[in-house]
């Protein structure tokens, strides 16, 4: 006759095994995406893979450094349980809002991925309406203006 807690163990075991199984083949699928993930956005950004790793990292604490330091305003100005929701929010949004940028571009600095995100900000703020977009044409019309001065002229010399 079978022991019962020998039946129930080689069941256990043979589940656990199951599961053990399960989860090493998700994670291989999980990983695999990350890194396809990781790859589009490399080429989209056009950027290597530690950049993107670091822009990753930007996002990530910048994130959440804006809510700790919103949660931080709030409780400054004074707000607590008492507080209508509605003042809470607004403050929190007007942070979230403003102060990620700045927060943004400080984190960006330290990682050393300014230049990325200074053009992404740029990007937001000439779709948003906030600045104006660069005229590469324009540009191009000033240089050819400035050469032209300068062939006629020469370079200037002080004496």
């Amino acid at each position: 006759m079978v022991n019962p807690q020998i039946s129930l163990l080689k069941n256990w075991i043979k589940e656990f095994t199951y599961s053990f199984y399960a989860a090493v083949e998700s994670s291989i699928f999980v990983t695999e995406i990350r890194g396809w993930m990781l790859k589009k956005l490399q080429q989209k950004w056009k950027v290597s893979g530690l950049q993107a790793f670091l822009i990753l990292c930007v996002f990530a604490v910048t994130g959440t450094l804006t809510a700790y330091i919103s949660k931080a305003i709030t409780g400054w100005v004074g707000f607590n349980a008492d507080t209508h929701w509605a003042a809470k929010t607004g403050l929190r949004l007007a942070v979230l809002l403003f102060g990620y940028q700045a927060i943004l571009l400080l984190t960006a600095f330290l990682f050393g991925q300014f230049h990325f995100f200074w053009m992404f900000e740029k990007k937001i703020l000439q779709r948003i309406g906030l600045v104006k977009k660069d005229n590469p044409e324009k540009r191009d019309d000033e240089m050819i203006i400035k050469n032209k001065d300068l062939q006629k002229d020469g370079p200037k010399h002080e004496e």
